[in-house]
């Protein structure tokens, strides 16, 4: 046997050791390509886990934006609801005050007119009797 023969049965002793099997060369090219897809695999399972964990804070933060929306939206709705109230009521209070005005200017059946003035008889003078009824109607 040729010492080139001597050392790649060697070479080959050592492989199987190393490795468990006669195809040394082929498991490690394979060990070799397995484990850079396997960093591979580990660093996109990272930057995923990142942009998962972006996406988590993003969807939070809508949501608590959405809920101080609806809190906001309650509070208008209850502040709307409140000036409608008001503005019934003052215009409740405008018709009774509307009605009440008219029927203070409406003569009462019951209470008297003012009454014409007496027609001069023939025993008033024609200044005195006028001085006498513009007094009455005053």
């Amino acid at each position: 046997m040729s010492e080139l023969d001597a050392i790649d049965d060697r070479l080959r002793a050592v492989e199987r050791a190393l490795t468990g099997s006669d195809d040394a060369l082929t498991d490690l090219e394979s060990s070799a390509e397995l484990t850079d897809r396997t960093d591979d695999l580990a660093r996109r399972v990272d930057e995923l886990e990142e942009r998962l964990d972006e996406l988590d804070a993003a969807t939070q933060a809508l949501r608590g934006y959405v809920g101080n929306v609806r809190a906001v939206n309650e509070d208008v709705a209850e502040r709307a609801d409140a000036a409608l109230a008001a503005v019934e009521r003052l215009d409740e209070q405008r018709d009774d005050a509307t009605t009440t005005a008219r029927l203070a200017r409406r003569p009462s059946p019951r209470r008297p007119t003012a009454t014409a003035p007496a027609e001069p008889s023939d025993s008033d003078s024609g200044t005195t009797g006028l001085l006498d009824r513009v007094r009455r109607v005053l």
